[in-house]
């Protein structure tokens, strides 16, 4: 892979219904190793461990799942920031 090709991720939250659900999503859509622990701070290590270089992330049904769980999002918003952050990753909610 090119070092200025785009990797592009999908995780969607339709139908997103509980915690459980976000990070059931975020392992098929970041293809996480067998071991994640469907924590918060897992969650972070496995998308620090994406790497660098141009990625993209459409998140799909965000609405839904924000009004589905109201504060339970908070933590998941505040691994994205800090990832869009420290990686430079482009977050598309849609």
């Amino acid at each position: 892979m090119a070092s200025s090709e785009i990797r592009r991720y999908t995780l969607d939250l339709r139908g997103v219904q509980s915690v459980a659900d976000i990070h059931a999503a975020a392992r098929l859509a970041f293809d996480f190793p067998a071991y994640y622990g469907c924590n918060w701070d897992a969650m972070w290590d496995c998308l620090y461990d994406l790497g660098r270089g141009p990625m993209e992330v459409e998140i799909l049904g965000y609405r839904e799942a924000a009004a589905a769980l109201g504060t339970d999002i908070v933590p998941f918003l505040i691994v994205l920031g800090e990832f869009r952050q420290r990686r430079g990753a482009k977050i598309c909610y849609r």
